[in-house]
C-alpha cells in the first residue's frame, strides 16, 4: 500500500507500478493471525537456530536412506550467495548457510517478525491515506487452570508447540509468558495470561 501510493525511489525500475500516485486501487485489507506488531515466536526461533541445523540434518539423514548427502534441497538464499554448489554435499551446504551472517542482520523476515523489527518496519512504512485496514485476530492456545499461562492447542503450528510451553525460572519464558519490550511498549502479542501464537493488533 506504501509503494503504490508514495512509491520509492529503490523500486520505480519495476515497470512503474511503485512509482506512486496510485492512492485508491485498493480500498480495504483484511489480516488475518498476522503478526502487524510482531512475536517474541520470532525471538525465540532466532535463538534456536543451532537446534534448527540439527534438526534439520537429521531429517535429512532420515529421508535420504540414512546419509543426508543424498538428500535433495535447496534453501533458496542465492540472494545471499548462498545457493547450492553442483555437487556440494548436503551436511556441507547446512553447515555453510548456519555459519554465515544472515542470522546477526536485520536484513531478513526473522527481524521484521520481531516486536522490534515490526516497530521499525511499521515505522517506516506507515499506512496508506485511503485503504482501511482489519485485522482478525485468533488463537492456538488455553490458558491453565492453575498457573493462567497459555498452553498450545494440538492445533497450534507443529515447529512453535515445543517453544510454546511454560518454563521454570530462570529459564528463557514460552511464548504464553512472555512479554516482548518493544520500542511502543510492552508486546500484546503473548502476555501472561492473554493471546500467544498468531494474535495481531490493528494500528491506531
Amino acid at each position: 500500500m506504501k509503494l503504490l501510493d508514495d512509491g520509492d525511489a529503490a523500486n520505480r525500475a519495476s515497470g512503474g507500478l511503485f512509482a506512486g500516485g496510485r492512492a485508491g486501487w485498493v480500498r480495504s485489507v483484511m489480516t488475518v493471525s498476522s503478526p502487524n506488531n510482531g512475536s517474541p515466536a520470532a525471538d525465540t526461533l532466532q535463538d534456536a537456530v543451532p537446534m534448527f541445523k540439527n534438526l534439520i540434518l537429521a531429517f535429512a539423514g532420515s529421508v535420504g536412506g540414512l546419509d543426508p548427502q543424498n538428500f535433495v534441497y535447496n534453501f533458496d538464499l542465492g540472494q545471499w550467495g548462498l545457493s547450492r554448489a553442483p555437487g556440494e554435499s548436503f551436511t556441507t551446504y547446512n553447515t555453510r548457510v548456519f555459519n554465515s551472517g544472515i542470522w546477526n542482520t536485520r536484513d531478513q523476515a526473522a527481524y521484521d517478525l520481531s516486536p522490534d523489527g515490526a516497530a521499525a518496519l511499521n515505522a517506516y512504512a506507515g499506512r496508506s491515506r485511503t485503504t482501511r485496514y482489519f485485522s482478525w485476530e485468533t488463537n492456538a492456545s488455553t490458558p491453565g487452570l492453575l498457573s493462567g499461562w497459555h498452553y498450545p492447542n494440538p492445533t497450534m503450528n507443529a515447529v512453535l508447540q515445543p517453544i510454546a510451553y511454560p518454563h521454570a525460572w530462570p529459564l528463557k519464558p514460552g511464548l504464553g509468558t512472555s512479554v516482548a519490550a518493544a520500542p511502543a511498549g510492552p508486546s500484546r502479542t503473548a502476555a501472561r495470561g492473554g493471546r500467544t501464537t498468531g494474535s495481531s493488533r490493528t494500528r491506531p
